[in-house]
């Protein structure tokens, strides 16, 4: 059974958790200052088991069968990193945090070889950037697009169309917090309540759909941990082009 430090989740509609406002009094949004004085409430002690299980519903694309190239950015600990190369993928981590990247090159150890680890700047330009673009087939994203600020969504989406394959490439979002109804009626979806930002499926699409990522699949996590139960959400989208 997995150990887990605190996660975030649940609190009063239209009112932050105070764990929430906890991270904002110690660290703002400093994720440098909240790795280093670990406070990471969202993070488990192991692999997320909704990604194993959303993972596992995800087959390959068949061009690139043979050599599957992943991307977690926000990859935080590095557990999902694991669980990826577990399953023959050839992950490649990313974080702003310097000391994030410290702590998952500690937890991949013997993998090390394997799994690419880049401290950098996921908005970083096309020139700049330690990405290569178009060459991942999948991006998991996991509280990092709920993360941000809300005016660089369409950023965050442009920049996952511009490293996804052409054709073959896919992101996998696992939705947490999810709103459990669209943001036109639930004020759980306020932008005044983050990070991470309360979001649902239609904010989502609304977003990413424009960028040329469009809605393959869904499925409700039947292994969420006990207090995201009902809270998550994964879903599949597929790279097309650009409106």
């Amino acid at each position: 059974m997995l150990k887990m430090r605190r996660v975030w989740g649940g609190g009063v509609r239209g009112q932050m958790p105070s764990h929430r406002r906890h991270f904002f009094d110690k660290v703002g949004r400093d994720w440098e200052k909240a790795w280093s004085e670990k406070v990471t409430p969202w993070e488990l002690k192991g692999v997320n088991p909704s990604f194993v299980e959303g993972l596992a519903k995800l087959s390959p694309p068949s061009s690139t069968a043979n050599r599957r190239t992943a991307l977690v950015p926000g990859c935080g600990s590095g557990f999902d990193l694991l669980h990826l190369h577990s399953q023959g993928w050839e992950p490649t981590g990313l974080d702003i945090s310097a000391k994030a990247i410290d702590i998952a090159r500690a937890n991949v150890g013997r993998d090390a070889d394997a799994i690419s680890l880049v401290h950098g700047d996921f908005f970083a330009t096309s020139a700049t950037s330690p990405l290569e673009l178009a060459s991942f087939d999948l991006i998991y994203d996991y509280l990092f697009f709920a993360a941000i600020e809300p005016d660089m969504r369409a950023a965050c989406a442009a920049q996952f169309h511009a490293l996804l394959r052409p054709d073959t490439g896919r992101l996998l979002t696992l939705l947490f917090p999810l709103a459990l109804l669209p943001s036109s009626t639930s004020p759980l979806s306020s932008n005044t309540d983050g990070p991470p930002y309360v979001l649902s499926l239609d904010d989502y699409r609304r977003i990413l759909e424009p960028a040329g990522l469009v809605l393959e699949a869904t499925h409700a996590p039947t292994r969420s941990i006990k207090p995201r139960r009902g809270r998550e959400l994964l879903a599949v989208w597929s790279r097309r082009a650009a409106n």
